[in-house]
């Protein structure tokens, strides 16, 4: 799930940048916070072994 809101960012991001919308920015800046959050909540996330 989080993928498919991910690559939908991206989508949207691209879209507004080949039709230069006005939400160019703001989507990517969103696309880019959103990842950099997740990056470092999987950073931190301490890992756990199953076996």
């Amino acid at each position: 799930m989080i993928y498919a809101i991910f690559m939908l960012l991206v989508l949207l991001t691209l879209v507004a940048a080949w039709r230069r919308h006005v939400l160019e920015l703001p989507l990517f800046a969103v696309t880019v916070l959103w990842v950099l959050i997740h990056l470092v909540g999987d950073m931190t996330t301490p890992l756990t072994l199953s076996f």
